[in-house]
């Protein structure tokens, strides 16, 4: 069979997938549909909702730098449409040596290549999947996200003592209150509050000198609420640190500060 004949019936072989995706599309609305009706087994409509929807957003977000950067993709596409074609006459030359009474066709390479390709990629998420999930099993996070509140309040603490050494430079002293940095600084105060418990009851940092200016010493500028169920806070220092302690010992400190100052 010559070759024009060959790409003469390769649509009919992309038809017939096009064919099986509509019927896979068609069954998929049909469930969803289904399963609207009857309020069942939610937890299906949610995962298809969440994997159409972000495979939309991850298109937008993703499809507009490679239409930018489209003459990088020449050579990879270049290199794959040269394998395909060695690849059908590898095919072709196989069949005939064996003496195989097939009719191999330029659909029937194609769809062996886009296969391929789609094999790697599976191939390639599972890889992630199954990292993810043994890293996610063997973390705590996955039993509680308790450690994960004391690690919030540092880094919350760490920028807000960096926007209010920025403070202190501009205006030679700490302000009144934090909200009056962080308006003076532009800067967000969702960074001010912190989870206390699994409760997620949010309180505010407090700052130990309002109104005061810097002695140019390290030592503590703001404190955090009482984290549970650790029964620790975090207190943020002059030099940008930011440290956690038990509560016991912040209140020896505490009392160790005053009774210098005093």
């Amino acid at each position: 069979m010559s070759e024009e004949s060959e790409m003469a019936e390769a649509p009919s072989c992309w038809k017939r997938i096009g064919n099986i995706f509509a019927r896979i599309v068609l069954y998929g609305l049909l469930l969803f549909v289904l399963l609207i009706v009857f309020g069942a087994f939610t937890w299906p409509v949610e995962l298809a909702f969440h994997f159409i929807a972000g495979s939309f957003f991850h298109g937008w977000k993703n499809l507009p730098p490679f239409f930018s950067q489209w003459r990088s993709a020449l050579l990879p596409l270049a290199c794959l449409a040269i394998a395909v074609m060695l690849a059908h006459r590898f095919i072709l030359w196989w069949i005939k040596t064996k003496d195989i009474r097939i009719s191999w066709r330029w659909g029937h390479t194609a769809a062996a290549t886009l296969l391929l390709l789609l094999g790697s990629a599976a191939a390639i998420a599972m890889s992630g999947i199954t990292h993810q999930a043994a890293w996610l099993s063997s973390s705590s996070w996955l039993e509680n996200n308790r450690k994960t509140r004391l690690t919030a309040a540092v880094s919350n603490a760490r920028q807000i003592m960096l926007v209010l050494l920025e403070y202190e430079t501009t205006y030679k002293k700490f302000p009144d209150t934090l909200e009056e940095a962080m308006k003076a600084m532009d800067c967000p105060t969702l960074m001010l509050w912190v989870e206390t418990g699994p409760d997620r009851v949010r309180e505010p940092f407090i700052i130990l000198k309002p109104g005061h200016p810097s002695t140019g010493l390290v030592e503590p500028v703001i404190v955090s609420p009482v984290v549970q169920p650790y029964d620790r806070v975090v207190v943020g220092y002059s030099d940008c640190s930011a440290r956690t302690m038990p509560l016991k010992a912040w209140l020896r400190l505490k009392e160790e500060i005053q009774a210098a100052h005093e």
